[in-house]
């Protein structure tokens, strides 16, 4: 296999130059090889009237352009309100689980153990019947009944303790679940929290919106140069920024054409894709990259795995060894940074590049969009970190930039973005 879009030996020399092909190649008017004429600006010819100046000041004269009115986004209405819903819930939760911490705190510090003791004083002042009077006329007391009064209420204040204790332990435990559930819920909620304001952070707030012009507009004064140009039908001269959608039907796109498990999963990528592969430490994200690099390796051409994390080790060739990973075509790189990489791996020169990990290889957002443009022609798959909540280190725009998003979790890797496929399909890295 090749690089479908190597400059040096491409078709075309940019997506403008095979808009005009389609457009052109067919009726012999424009040569497909005339590079320099399809780069040639084309004046844009509309029928109506050149009008000056820059977006947002432009003169409506004619009446054509639209009145745009700046609304609130009704997406971010909707996710800001789900944002308060749930903060608003959170704090009903916490309530409920400050109430039942306290509830716990008062089981745990139980006092039913006073009771023998309580039972014990309860039989020493008890009334009991005095003894026939003495020489002195005076009633003594009988000591066997006192003896038994306090020994009876010692054992009652011991029963009635381990009932009391029963119960409390059987309430504790109960309380215990229930801030446990709590727990959860409330964890829950703050990882809802967490993806809305993310969402919220690259969703603009205001939109602008078109407004119907009729109460902008004179007609009396303004000419309908609308109902002039559907009349003439004019033909419209476009540059290679904007094609028809039949040329766009005939258009033909390279896709990788994977199949079984890794089709399941990934569908039919583009060949320049770039895939995000993110979860936390030990779940397995190497070793289900490794096994994607020896599928590319094996079957659409060669391979660079850059190892920032590992290098050249022990752990990087036990891994090579356990997943059978060795192939002519499949290379490592003992790399640890943006620079060392763009000065030692040339362009064009792998069909797919592995990048283990961004995090560190200190490779941001920035850096990722340069990595794009220099390896434009190759399929680019990066490994990043995890953050505690499960979302993925570092800023969203690498995620909302790339193709394909994959999470690892528990030894099963499953798509949250994909734009060649469908998800829900469960990749088995360790079955």
């Amino acid at each position: 296999m090749s690089i479908v879009h190597l400059r040096s030996v491409a078709k075309f020399c940019s997506n403008a130059c095979r808009a005009e092909y389609w457009r052109y190649g067919s009726s012999g008017e424009v040569e497909p090889d005339s590079k320099k004429e399809l780069l040639t600006p084309k004046v844009k010819s509309y029928g109506i009237a050149h009008i000056d100046g820059l977006k947002g000041v432009l003169k409506d004269k004619a009446g054509l352009l639209p009145v745009l009115t700046r609304q609130p986004n009704p997406d971010y209405v909707i996710m800001n309100d789900k944002l308060k819903a749930l903060e608003e819930q959170l704090k009903a939760k916490q309530v409920q689980l400050r109430g039942f911490i306290a509830q716990r705190k008062e089981l745990e510090n139980g006092n039913e153990g006073l009771l023998p003791v309580l039972g014990s004083i309860g039989g020493i002042f008890v009334d009991l019947p005095k003894t026939e009077k003495d020489e002195n006329g005076r009633r003594a007391e009988n000591g066997l009944l006192r003896i038994g009064a306090v020994a009876l209420g010692l054992g009652g204040g011991f029963l009635v303790r381990k009932i009391l204790r029963k119960r409390r332990l059987e309430s504790l435990k109960e309380v215990k679940k229930r801030i446990e559930e709590l727990n959860f819920v409330c964890e829950t909620i703050k990882d809802e929290i967490d993806l809305f304001q993310g969402k919220l952070s690259i969703v603009d707030q205001f939109i602008e919106v078109e407004q119907n012009q009729e109460e902008h507009k004179n007609p009396d004064e303004t000419p309908d140069f609308t109902q002039e140009i559907i009349e003439q039908d004019i033909p419209l001269e476009l540059d290679g920024k904007i094609i028809c959608s039949n040329d766009l039907k005939k258009m033909e796109f390279k896709s990788l054409d994977f199949q079984d498990e890794w089709e399941e999963l990934f569908g039919k990528p583009a060949v320049s894709f770039h895939l995000v592969v993110h979860g936390s430490p030990g779940q397995g994200k190497s070793t289900f990259c490794l096994q994607f690099a020896h599928y590319l390796a094996s079957h659409f051409g060669k391979v660079l795995y850059v190892s920032g994390e590992e290098g050249f080790s022990k752990t990087m060739k036990d891994k090579f060894l356990n997943n059978n990973a060795f192939s002519s075509n499949l290379y490592l790189a003992d790399i640890h940074s943006f620079g060392e990489l763009t000065e030692s791996v040339a362009p064009n020169t792998y069909h797919f590049i592995f990048i283990d990990s961004l995090n560190n290889m200190g490779i941001d957002a920035a850096c990722l969009k340069e990595m794009r443009n220099i390896y434009g022609n190759s399929g680019l798959i990066t490994i990043s970190q995890s953050t505690k909540k499960g979302n993925l280190r570092g800023s969203l725009e690498i995620e909302h930039e790339a193709d394909i998003s994959v999470k690892v979790e528990n030894g099963f890797a499953f798509a949250t973005k994909n734009r060649f496929k469908g998800l829900g399909y469960e990749f088995s890295i360790f079955g």
